[in-house]
């Protein structure tokens, strides 16, 4: 009822359900969302355990959208969806700079993902939804410890043109 009366009324309601996204045949260990302005506008994070670990620290794969809208579809057993921002990796570039600029990113590098998707033929999600992408994913280190602006470490993997990160450092040196 309070989902109904919050996008009826176009209010924020900052503790909406999220629904479960699979991975590893089995939803989210963790999911964090960003209230906007209403709820039809909603940054999601999921977070999974995985097997794997990297320098001793286990691993954890996630994924972000950022919702600009909500629809009926015949997608989803609730007959409602959110849709998303078909640029799809600009929810992850403004979740790289919250991090940055709260101090709490050591080191960032970007892997390859699903390859790219360019604007002009986008490709579709489960519920039908247009997006595109670079194709590549960020991999994200942590510390206890703040890190600097200019001591985060760029790991040599694949090069985004990581223009939006370089500048937010650029503009703190001056």
């Amino acid at each position: 009822m309070r989902t109904m009366k919050s996008a009826m009324s176009r209010e924020r309601y900052p503790y909406a359900p999220i629904s479960n996204l699979y991975l590893y045949d089995r939803p989210q260990d963790v999911a964090l969302q960003k209230a906007r302005d209403n709820i039809h506008q909603r940054n999601h994070l999921r977070l999974w355990r995985s097997s794997m670990r990297y320098q001793g620290k286990l691993v954890w794969v996630g994924q972000i959208s950022r919702d600009i809208g909500s629809r009926l579809t015949i997608h989803s057993p609730t007959f409602t969806t959110h849709k998303i921002d078909p640029d799809v990796d600009e929810a992850g570039r403004a979740l790289i700079e919250d991090l940055v600029y709260s101090q709490g990113l050591r080191a960032i590098g970007f892997v390859g993902g699903v390859g790219a998707v360019p604007k002009e033929a986008p490709r579709e999600n489960l519920t039908t939804d247009p997006y595109y992408t670079s194709g590549l994913r960020a991999v994200l280190l942590f510390d206890k410890e703040p890190t600097s602006l200019d001591k985060i470490e760029f790991l040599p993997w694949e090069s985004l043109g990581l223009g939006f990160v370089n500048q937010v450092i650029e503009d703190k040196r001056q």
